[in-house]
């Protein structure tokens, strides 16, 4: 009987890493100056201008999700295409994503966006959700870091971008490309860390040579 707990435990704690978080950032989710948030939609949301992420981390304040009509257009599914949880998009709509960031300046924001989407693969000429930055001084644009074929339509795709300063709160817009595009999305997954100037990165390093050195 005890093993079966034990078998029943481990399946309970690996779970929840089943999901399209594919590529983990290169950097410490948890750390004092990143942000994690990950919405997977399993289940509707009561307010849609105000969905907050499944899981997450933000030392700073919180990042939520505002999907701007979605009382008129959009609605949530329950399932699509062997997918729990889907949201679909309108083709005039997108969906708005903002995370408050650390307050204090720093040289350089990293960003890191992953995406679970659904194209109709009969039709599918590369059209793909297309995030930006809105508002957001210093932004650049996202390039596409990692693109997969999950397969029966399914697609996940990275996007990589920074800011330059960090900004006390950045808003991502999330667009479909192309016109009259629709968007079926299962996941999003969003990690940003702010880093500090280059001076005390080294001094970072040369503390630990000296801890090293002392050992």
């Amino acid at each position: 009987m005890r093993h079966v707990f034990i078998a029943l435990a481990i399946a309970v704690v690996v779970a929840p890493a089943l999901a399209d978080d594919l590529y983990q950032p290169p950097w410490d989710r948890y750390g004092p100056t990143s942000t994690y948030s990950h919405w997977s939609f399993d289940t509707d949301a009561p307010d849609p201008g105000y969905i907050l992420p499944e899981e997450g981390y933000n030392p700073f304040g919180e990042c939520y999700l505002n999907i701007p009509y979605a009382l008129d257009y959009d609605y949530w599914m329950d399932s699509f295409e062997g997918r729990q949880g889907v949201w679909y998009i309108d083709p005039y709509d997108y969906i708005e994503i903002i995370n408050d960031n650390d307050p204090e300046p720093r040289p350089l924001k990293e960003v890191y966006l992953q995406i679970t989407w659904w194209a109709d693969p009969s039709g599918f000429d590369g059209d793909r959700p297309a995030p930006e930055f809105y508002d957001t001084p210093g932004g650049s644009d996202f390039v596409i870091d990692i693109e997969e074929d999950l397969g029966g339509g399914w697609w996940y795709t990275r996007y990589y971008a920074t800011i330059k300063p960090n900004p006390n709160w950045e808003e991502i817009d999330l667009w479909a490309e192309g016109y009259g595009w629709e968007m079926y999305i299962d996941q999003i997954v969003l990690d940003t860390i702010c880093l500090p100037e280059p001076s005390a990165l080294a001094l970072l390093g040369l503390g630990g040579l000296l801890i090293l050195r002392r050992r």
